[in-house]
């Protein structure tokens, strides 16, 4: 059974759309061999948003260095996204550790703790620059 969910936002003056698909079955789904990702070809795709992630690390990096909190969460959150859109492709240790990083870097901005989110959207960044390295393959096992 498969069951889509769809959300929008508006932020920025841009529209995002985010869109949930959650599958269930009564056999068990394979489970995903870690050690494959890292013999994974080359992919526009995933470059495409782990470079996009990067750069926007990168901003709230920044940001977060101006004391800017706003601007910070703003990028970091563009960060997550782009960075979980490169996931759709297949999932590697670099980018699964800086999504959580990102998820940190936007919850400590929220709370207004500026320099935690600093640090762990510079945390982010190393870590995205580490996932770029790593190329995905093509899997039996995507959703």
């Amino acid at each position: 059974m498969i069951q889509v969910k769809q959300a929008s936002a508006f932020a920025g003056g841009c529209m995002f759309v985010l869109t949930l698909v959650a599958c269930s079955s009564t056999t068990g789904a394979p489970k995903i061999d870690p050690s494959v990702t890292h013999l994974q070809k080359e992919n526009a795709f995933y470059e495409r948003n782990v470079n996009a992630a990067y750069n926007h690390a990168r901003a709230a990096e920044i940001a977060g260095g101006q004391g800017n909190n706003g601007l910070l969460v703003h990028h970091a959150q563009i960060a997550l996204g782009q960075a979980q859109e490169a996931q759709r492709t297949g999932s590697n240790v670099p980018l699964d550790d800086a999504i959580m990083a990102l998820k940190k870097s936007v919850e400590d901005g929220q709370k207004n703790a500026t320099q935690d989110a600093m640090q762990s959207a510079k945390d982010a960044r190393e870590k995205l620059s580490h996932a770029a390295d790593v190329r995905i393959v093509e899997s039996a096992n995507k959703i």
